[in-house]
């Protein structure tokens, strides 16, 4: 990941905010309330995922 690589995650609790998120160029979504056993893989994913 080089210095320029900026990951996304989206955080809201408005359900149709995901597709705004998404379409906006996000890496992922998370829902609120934020569970920490959801979002610690997650984040996880998207650092180790390579974008397209």
């Amino acid at each position: 990941m080089g210095a320029t690589d900026v990951k996304i995650v989206g955080v809201s609790a408005d359900d149709n905010a995901m597709e705004a998120f998404m379409g906006a160029g996000a890496d992922d979504f998370v829902p609120k309330p934020v569970r920490p056993e959801i979002l610690q893989p997650m984040v996880q994913e998207v650092i180790n995922k390579k974008k397209n």
